[in-house]
């Protein structure tokens, strides 16, 4: 029952942009740590793909009885059994003569856009909790 409460919400989604965005911000902190590593490969995660993905499960969702919330996986992310996204890393764009990418500016605004996207989604998380929590309490604190 409190599963059909929760796909409803738009809490399933924002909790998979946290985990997604946790798990770009490790991959882009170890390309920031080997950037001056020789031969070094700069990775990120497939973005498109995860926002694609949780677009066509919110669509799917609203037009489906019951709702339920289900991201399908693709080739770069997948969804596991508790619906939380898993990202395979993937090579980014060579700058370089040697086959490399030290843009670390590029990276460092990937990052700070990835930590704004995790805050916005956390905020937002908070928020629709705390309404859910209210909602089932039937009283306002």
């Amino acid at each position: 029952m409190f599963e059909l409460l929760f796909d409803n919400t738009s809490l399933p989604v924002l909790q998979n942009v946290m985990g997604f965005a946790e798990l770009r911000q490790k991959v882009l902190a170890h390309d920031v740590a080997n950037i001056n590593t020789p031969g070094f490969r700069h990775v990120d995660l497939n973005v498109e793909q995860f926002t694609g993905a949780l677009s066509d499960a919110i669509e799917r969702r609203d037009h489906a009885r019951p709702h339920r919330f289900r991201p399908r996986s693709g080739r770069d992310v997948a969804f596991g059994e508790r619906m939380q996204a898993t990202a395979r890393p993937i090579e980014g764009l060579m700058n370089y003569y040697d086959g490399a990418d030290r843009s670390i500016e590029h990276i460092q605004n990937e990052m700070l856009k990835n930590a704004i996207w995790h805050q916005a989604a956390t905020r937002l998380y908070s928020q629709q909790a705390a309404q859910l929590e209210t909602a089932i309490r039937e009283r306002v604190s």
